[in-house]
């Protein structure tokens, strides 16, 4: 990314750049890497036994890839210096959730079952919290994306936005307001009828 900004002039870099796998991976979701592509998910932990004892608890010095994510951050600081405008992508745990279970499996339990979906997003909060503490102590992001694109009219309803979606958000926008207060917060969602106000207002 420095030798594309040197050679393009442009002014920022993003880890991981696209791939929302990072954080499905390191809860227990199996992957399929295309050369040309981006990973892939293939199997899910969630699928067919909804069990939460089948989710790995992400360890950002161990899990998947992202300790290579963290590492790579600290990197990219450490070549470009200040010249580039730094940016950590996290995906939210409504998408993390969604890769888990299957996104059809967890909609229907939005119905069948709210309490066992609040339970899933309590762990996959978690988790992707521990990620995000990890990325802001590299003290290298200028800015942290969070990939948000479940959260919008096409999926739910403003009900399960409220339940489902608004307070486990809310608890990651806190922690990085917490370890980082300077660091910027991006909300990032390229669905048609994005739920842009109420997540703009946490």
């Amino acid at each position: 990314q420095v030798a594309a900004a040197e050679l393009f002039g442009h002014d920022a870099g993003m880890i991981p750049w696209g791939c929302l796998t990072v954080e499905a991976e390191a809860f227990g979701c199996g992957l399929e890497a295309p050369v040309d592509y981006y990973p892939r998910v293939v199997t899910r932990p969630l699928e067919d036994d909804p069990d939460l004892a089948r989710l790995a608890d992400p360890d950002p010095s161990a899990s998947g890839r992202m300790p290579v994510v963290v590492e790579g951050l600290a990197r990219l600081r450490e070549k470009a210096g200040d010249d580039l405008f730094l940016v950590a992508m996290v995906v939210s745990p409504f998408l993390v959730a969604a890769e888990l279970r299957g996104l059809m499996g967890l909609l229907r339990d939005f119905v069948a079952d709210p309490p066992y979906v609040e339970s899933l997003f309590d762990r996959v909060t978690a988790g992707t919290e521990r990620y995000l503490r990890a990325l802001l102590a590299t003290g290298a992001c200028d800015a942290v994306l969070f990939e948000n694109a479940g959260a919008c009219r096409e999926i739910m309803g403003p009900h399960h936005l409220e339940r489902y979606v608004l307070p486990y958000q809310r608890r990651l926008l806190a922690a990085a307001r917490r370890e980082a207060p300077r660091v910027r917060l991006i909300e990032h969602n390229c669905s048609r009828t994005p739920y842009f106000d109420a997540i703009l207002g946490l």
